[in-house]
């Protein structure tokens, strides 16, 4: 289904998020043109990068899956032609104080 509408508009937003908690977060956002990678070599390369960066993608990877027709999912990969790419972190020492509850002044 996202294929579809990839080819229909190669126009893509991609957001990577990295969440420690409210306090302790990272995100970066690229817009683009997405290409599909299509030939053999093409995507053999980019599987044993991806794999290489997550192993923890490998065996859903490496399992063809059905869909809810029963039919089977295709991997399809796309390189991101990034026009703009921007990112967003918090700062250091963003936490808010806890406040010594209980303690007085005098």
């Amino acid at each position: 289904m996202k294929t579809q509408f990839i080819e229909t508009n190669p126009e893509v937003c991609l957001q990577v998020e990295e969440v420690e908690d409210e306090w302790h977060w990272r995100s970066v956002m690229a817009t683009g043109r997405a290409e599909k990678v299509s030939d053999a070599e093409g995507m053999e390369r980019a599987m044993q990068i991806i794999t290489a960066r997550n192993p923890t993608l490998t065996p859903a990877i490496s399992e063809t899956q059905l869909d809810t027709w029963g039919r089977a999912n295709n991997i399809a990969i796309y390189r991101l032609r990034p026009d703009t790419i921007d990112g967003r972190k918090t700062a250091r020492g963003d936490a808010p104080e806890t406040s010594g509850a209980g303690e007085s002044d005098s």
